[in-house]
């Protein structure tokens, strides 16, 4: 018993002292009290191991803090001088959804594509605006049915320098091009790790300019960024696309496995497949993407 209550001295808890010593006290008799003493001690340690995770679990959605790619128009984007927030169609879909529940967004520009993914991976924000489903990405991301929208992947070329494309195996005698972080469905990313040599870059500009200064053969990127990013940078005039696609990959809307506004994610679901039906998502694709030709015939 005396070993029992020298393990037991350090603990600060009252009631546990409390208990040792009344078994110490009656030691010559009963035992039913020493093991009456464990079972309650037993509750006592659970009812603490559990209360952490209790008031993780209660932990509130009071706002959403919101990051996706800033050079992938029109489904997110910020402007090149950074002076506005996150927009596109994602962010909005996104406002639309939780105005109904009065909870506010904050769509944040983390820096490249790269870093809105690790900000997801560390817990930093609470949903990533339109990524692919990949195997890795699962590991931290609550993938909220169904995607929102299609996206074509697609082959640039140089004006004049185009290839006639018709199997991934015909690109291996040319070097390619694609941005940091990105991924272009699984069976091409495994396909290209093993067959293709590619450079990369942090922005989709830096690319095209190899592009066009002939660094590269081909870049690989979404259809309509790439065509709204090449209209940004003076580049439509110079670069083209191949009408057989890389692949067309659905894009999400996912919360972070840590962020306690998974709670939302049926809510989300259903708003979603609203959108798609009513047609709104084809809304505000149009809306950004008459936004940017806008934006673009102003600064020309």
């Amino acid at each position: 018993m005396e070993a029992i209550v020298a393990y037991f001295s350090g603990l600060n808890n009252s009631h546990v002292k409390a208990g040792i010593q009344r078994l110490n006290c009656s030691e010559s008799g009963d035992n039913n009290a020493f093991f009456s003493f464990l079972n309650r001690l037993q509750r006592f340690l659970f009812i603490a191991c559990l209360m952490p995770m209790l008031s993780q679990g209660a932990q509130e959605c009071t706002k959403i803090v919101i990051s996706g790619n800033p050079d992938y128009p029109p489904i997110t984007w910020i402007d090149s001088h950074g002076a506005t927030p996150m927009r596109g169609v994602a962010i909005e879909l996104l406002e639309m959804a939780f105005s109904e529940l009065s909870i506010p967004l904050d769509a944040m520009h983390v820096g490249n594509w790269k870093r809105a993914q690790h900000s997801a991976r560390t817990g930093k924000i609470d949903l990533l605006a339109g990524p692919y489903q990949t195997t890795e990405r699962n590991e931290y991301l609550e993938y909220v049915e169904p995607a929102f929208m299609q996206d074509p992947v697609a082959i640039f070329f140089k004006n004049g320098h185009q290839i006639d494309i018709d199997d991934w195996s015909q690109l291996r005698a040319y070097t390619g091009a694609r941005p940091l972080g990105h991924q272009f469905g699984e069976q091409f990313d495994s396909f290209a790790q093993q067959n293709l040599k590619f450079y990369s870059a942090s922005s989709i500009q830096q690319l095209f300019e190899m592009l066009v200064n002939e660094r590269v053969d081909y870049v690989i990127y979404g259809l309509n960024p790439g065509l709204a990013e090449a209209a940004k940078g003076g580049f439509s005039n110079e670069i083209t696309y191949s009408s057989n696609f890389i692949s067309s990959e659905p894009m999400y809307l996912p919360f972070t496995i840590s962020s306690p506004c998974r709670q939302y994610s049926d809510f989300l679901s259903k708003k979603i497949a609203t959108f798609i039906e009513t047609g709104v998502v084809e809304e505000l694709t149009t809306k950004y993407l008459k936004m940017l030709e806008k934006q673009i015939s102003v600064s020309d």
